[in-house]
């Protein structure tokens, strides 16, 4: 769609079960994703380190905004996006399956939730502006700054067929403006109850699918009336 070239960055987050011991362990991990030959990282790509406020470890690039974290009951790892067919192509082939092999080498279960963030930067905001302008009934006109969110909740399948699963996903779709600028984010997640004890049980393609869905048929909808 031609709002895909709105999209700056890509972000995978992935939960699962508290594991104390791995906070301890996040040094080893930010250390293999910058050194292991595998990796499609390095410390080029991510040139600044960092403890995080729970006791994790964060790598990242201060000009781009890029990044990868663990702590001890999330892993997130943010990418820039400059053309989004080549850039999510590299997510999906690239970048996710290394994630995944993490998982695997530091031995990561019990995954209680995944999510993908896509993040627009539009130039304007009209429809915003019209609607502020209407609840304030004209008292404010073009606000500087405006931040809305709202979630919604879809259940599964399996969740559907089987009483002992109580999977679903959720849309959390948020707005906000800076100084004439609309950063626009759908965070698309999957929340599985119980958990799946291997990341490799989880049919990440199948994700990406309804996430893709939704933000093409759905939450650009959405931004449609900005670009109008």
């Amino acid at each position: 769609m031609d709002m895909d070239k709105d999209i700056t960055h890509i972000t995978l987050g992935i939960r699962h079960r508290r594991t104390f011991g791995l906070a301890q362990k996040a040094g080893d991990i930010v250390d293999h994703v910058l050194y292991d030959p595998d990796s499609p990282f390095n410390t080029n790509f991510f040139p600044n380190y960092f403890e995080t406020a729970s006791g994790g470890r964060m790598v990242g690039n201060e000009e781009t905004g890029e990044s990868f974290a663990v702590d001890s009951d999330s892993v997130v790892l943010r990418l820039v996006v400059k053309n989004f067919d080549k850039g999510y192509l590299d997510f999906k082939n690239i970048h996710l399956p290394y994630i995944n092999k993490v998982f695997t080498v530091f031995g990561i279960e019990n995954i209680n939730r995944i999510g993908i963030v896509f993040e627009h930067n539009l130039r304007s905001a009209p429809t915003i502006d019209k609607v502020i302008s209407a609840f304030t009934s004209g008292e404010v006109q073009e606000p500087n700054t405006f931040s809305f969110k709202f979630a919604k909740k879809y259940p599964t399948i399996e969740s559907h067929a089987k009483k002992d699963i109580v999977d679903y996903y959720n849309a959390i779709c948020s707005f906000e403006t800076q100084n004439g600028f609309l950063v626009a984010k759908l965070d698309y997640q999957a929340y599985f109850d119980p958990e799946y004890k291997s990341i490799n049980d989880i049919d990440f393609n199948s994700f990406l699918i309804r996430a893709e869905k939704y933000l093409h048929t759905k939450f650009q909808g959405f931004l449609a009336h900005e670009k109008s």
